[in-house]
């Protein structure tokens, strides 16, 4: 016969088993069946389809949707200039070449698509940018040029309906800070790099204020992680190594989603009893 006792557990198990949990505020909504997310911008986001801690994740903490999750991250994007010489232009979008001049020439002379075509053929409902790295080195006097180009990228993108069914949600993503290796690798110790990035990490927030889209602050996590850990997070300062992915995965998730817990973390060990 069956007791009280083991119905109530049955039903305590399955739900956990389905992932129930309470959840943090993110920037985005919940993920919906077979949404489909793009990165897109340097190499924190393109390394990631090398140490793919975040994207695992994000299929744990949905898992019941099946996310169509893809990179298009590429090392030296601009959210204006996007080098390709396989491609007839550089630019990401119409009048981009007004805010990085000094990379006017092109010798392409290809037929690749360009990235909202690459955007449409993935039929992105959300779009990762991850930005600002590359342009940091441009140092304070450019900032402002940084922030207008963030926000024609933002303007353009919000314009586009990638998907077929309605315009994307953008969450732009900050660089991370610098890690001061100086003392093993011939490396600079990150303070005037770490001025910089924080520079553009404000600037990139207060587009995204002012656009009204998300924005996820990954220098000042990033930051405090350096101080408190004794390993190296990254190889060389700038790029995370596998352990700095792996920080950074659930970071970024509740960032983006909110503190959703994973369906194996929800499962309570006593449901292996029965």
């Amino acid at each position: 016969m069956t007791t009280p006792k083991f119905i109530r557990s049955l039903i305590l198990c399955s739900l956990a088993a389905v992932g129930l949990a309470a959840r943090g505020e993110g920037v985005l909504p919940p993920a919906e069946p077979r949404e489909h997310i793009v990165m897109i911008g340097n190499a924190l986001g393109e390394r990631m389809q090398y140490f793919a801690h975040f994207e695992t994740l994000l299929h744990l903490r949905f898992p019941t949707q099946k996310l169509y999750v893809r990179s298009m991250a590429h090392s030296g994007d601009t959210p204006a200039y996007r080098p390709r010489p396989g491609r007839k232009s550089q630019w990401a979008f119409p009048g981009a070449e007004k805010f990085r001049p000094e990379f006017a020439m092109h010798l392409g002379e290809g037929h690749f698509p360009s990235d909202d075509q690459w955007l449409t053929l993935n039929r992105a409902d959300t779009v990762l940018a991850f930005f600002g790295f590359n342009e940091s080195f441009d140092g304070p006097a450019r900032v402002q040029n940084f922030a207008d180009e963030v926000a024609a990228f933002v303007d353009h993108s919000l314009q586009q309906n990638y998907s077929g069914r309605k315009p994307p949600q953008l969450v732009l993503i900050s660089p991370i800070a610098f890690e001061d290796l100086s003392a093993t690798q011939d490396l600079p110790n990150g303070k005037t790099e770490n001025a910089n990035l924080k520079l553009y990490m404000e600037a990139m927030r207060e587009v995204a204020a002012n656009k009204k889209v998300g924005f996820v602050d990954l220098f000042t996590p990033t930051a405090a992680w350096y101080e408190a850990e004794s390993a190296p997070l990254t190889i060389n300062g700038a790029h995370l190594n596998e352990e700095g992915y792996r920080r950074l995965a659930p970071y970024l998730a509740d960032a983006l989603y909110g503190q959703v817990r994973s369906r194996q973390r929800l499962r309570p060990n006593w449901c292996t009893r029965w």
